[in-house]
């Protein structure tokens, strides 16, 4: 695999995409509906305080699923508009269950050449670009969305904490590939995005569910890291205004 994504070069990614919407409608059930809640928790308590902090009225989630984590962020900033971008399957979801928002369908690999003339002041993107067999193409898809002075939050599993650094594949198969921190933000940086600030966190919601213990409690009694998924705040480089 070439190391273009500022990953090893001896770096051996899964090649087939399995996250691709060939899912029934019915998909997304209650069970689901729940994981999905669960994880990427923090990362939108993130997106919340840069809200509160910037005054945003715009917000785009590229790659929000059935968007309970967004429908969380809307009851607390009723007043910002959201659009949440994703498959087919999951937007025709959102559509029917939540009117305050809007949605838009698309596949981040191949996507549409028409773009909305609205752009955002946040730009979230979490836990999405590790599966992608183009991740370049969802860089790209952000960038189109921001405005100028806006701001991308992307998020993303830290492998030399998920496993080890050393690891030269993905474990899990839905993954495409995976990055260290540090490979993560060059290559943000080499995309056109400038770094304002970084942090691990925890991957999961805070709360005594099968979730948090499997992904927590388990690890931290095999002594491995807990803050292992990592969130980037980045805007765009000069060069990209």
């Amino acid at each position: 695999m070439s190391n273009r994504y500022f990953l090893p070069s001896d770096y051996q990614g899964n090649e087939a995409r399995l996250t691709f919407d060939t899912q029934e409608a019915t998909y997304w059930d209650e069970k689901r509906l729940g994981i999905s809640l669960r994880y990427q928790h923090q990362v939108y308590a993130l997106a919340s305080k840069l809200i509160f902090e910037n005054g945003f009225q715009t917000v785009f989630d590229v790659g929000c699923g059935p968007a309970s984590k967004l429908a969380w962020l809307h009851d607390r900033h009723p007043e910002v508009e959201f659009t949440g971008f994703d498959q087919p399957n999951a937007i025709a979801f959102c559509k029917d269950r939540y009117a305050w928002g809007n949605w838009v369908g698309d596949d981040f690999d191949s996507p549409a050449e028409a773009h909305p003339e609205q752009k955002a002041d946040l730009v979230i993107s979490s836990d999405v670009i590790e599966h992608l067999t183009d991740p370049d193409r969802l860089l790209d898809y952000v960038k189109r969305r921001l405005k100028p002075n806006g701001v991308a939050l992307f998020s993303t599993p830290d492998r030399a904490r998920l496993y080890n650094e050393d690891s030269k594949r993905p474990r899990n198969p839905y993954h495409i590939r995976e990055w260290t921190a540090e490979e993560f933000k060059s290559y943000l940086s080499d995309s056109g995005f400038k770094i304002v600030r970084s942090e691990h966190q925890l991957p999961v919601r805070v709360a005594w569910t099968r979730t948090f213990r499997d992904q927590v409690l388990r690890r931290a009694l095999k002594g491995q890291s807990l803050f292992y998924n990592f969130a980037c705040v980045t805007q765009l480089a000069d060069e990209e205004k």
